[in-house]
């Protein structure tokens, strides 16, 4: 990855203009053509550097509960299984982890009820053999950036 693209992560994940064209004036902070910049955001997003282009909320003062769930799913089922989770606008992260819950994710919503009716579907899936629900108590850290 060339400087011109760090400069342009840097800015994405820690200044990011709020403003009408924000890419216009990003453009302009780090000397480059807009079409040259959403270029390279292209890029980056095609390549896998980026995944999302979007704000980061803190839930708490906008009444959204979290909660990390822990699945035990059948190796066969996997696929299927991490496919309907990640389809869910509620879920923030997916993962696959080694030992008896083998799938984790995030989900965040302002009514249980919104968790319980995607639980239940979950419960039901082919493969799935448990889930343990961990329901966020205190938040540590809501923000992370990286060097380049």
């Amino acid at each position: 990855m060339n400087q011109k693209c760090k400069r342009i992560l840097k800015v994405l994940q820690s200044d990011f203009p709020i403003t009408r064209q924000p890419f216009k004036v990003m453009a302009k902070k780090l000397d480059l053509d807009e079409k040259e910049l959403l270029l390279k955001i292209k890029r980056l997003k095609n390549d896998g550097v980026i995944r999302r282009i979007g704000a980061v909320l803190n839930p708490r003062p906008l009444k959204i509960k979290s909660s990390l769930i822990g699945l035990r799913v059948r190796t066969d089922a996997l696929k299927n299984v991490a496919r309907f989770i990640s389809k869910c606008a509620n879920v923030s992260h997916n993962y696959l982890r080694c030992g008896d819950y083998n799938v984790w994710f995030t989900f965040s919503a302002r009514a249980a009820g919104e968790k319980n009716k995607f639980l239940k579907a979950l419960r039901q899936k082919k493969g799935v053999q448990d889930l343990l629900v961990l329901n966020s108590k205190k938040q540590f850290k809501i923000d992370t950036r990286f060097e380049f």
